[in-house]
């Protein structure tokens, strides 16, 4: 039973069905790639990811830092219930100010903040130096003119040579899609994500 659900905005289990299919994908992927990690997710919003990664996390005995300037009370929620549980630090400045703080060879990186292509440029140079173990980008396929950051960095990375497992597809009762893509360094972690990008809820 996953404990921190039940503190995500209750609207998000059904007006964001899409976004909670791919919270459960990620989770599976933490789940199922080989120890050591850590977890630094930027950008929580009410917390649909947050939920999944704390309790990987948990399962795990992974370190986990979120980045988010405008953290929810939601959010702010799961860290309490994670206390004792998780190491978990909460760092509430810009991505670009703090990113490179807590990254590690063996990091991996959810990426769900600013979608501008020149924010998340920066967000690329600062991850370029460490090259960390997997990188996990939302909304790879919107179509909105302030969402255009995850293509470029999707295509940017898969030039450094990550491997990556994208869901695409829209399903029924999903009133958005933008996709979400989970790209790693390592073979053995691209198998891992080739088959936690097909999980469901």
């Amino acid at each position: 039973m996953n404990r921190y659900i039940e503190h995500a905005a209750e609207w998000v289990w059904h007006e964001m069905s899409m976004d909670v299919r791919h919270a459960v994908m990620i989770r599976e992927f933490l789940l199922a790639v080989e120890p050591p990690a850590s977890v630094v997710e930027v950008g929580c919003c009410y917390g649909a990811s947050t939920a999944q990664v704390l309790y990987a996390c948990e399962q795990a005995g992974w370190p986990v830092v979120l980045i988010d300037p405008l953290v929810k009370p939601s959010v702010l929620a799961m860290v309490r219930a994670a206390a004792g549980r998780v190491e978990v630090i909460v760092d509430e400045s810009r991505s670009i100010d703090s990113l490179g703080d807590y990254l590690r060879y063996g990091s991996i990186v959810i990426l769900d903040g600013d979608h501008r292509r020149e924010y998340m440029e920066l967000e690329s140079g600062i991850l370029s130096v460490v090259q960390p173990r997997a990188v996990i980008l939302h909304d790879v396929t919107s179509d909105r003119d302030d969402c255009d950051g995850p293509a470029w960095f999707l295509h940017e990375w898969q030039r450094k040579g990550y491997s990556v497992s994208i869901d695409y597809l829209k399903r029924p009762r999903e009133n958005t899609h933008r996709g979400l893509a989970i790209m790693c360094r390592e073979a053995a972690d691209h198998a891992v994500a080739k088959r936690a990008i097909c999980a469901e809820p």
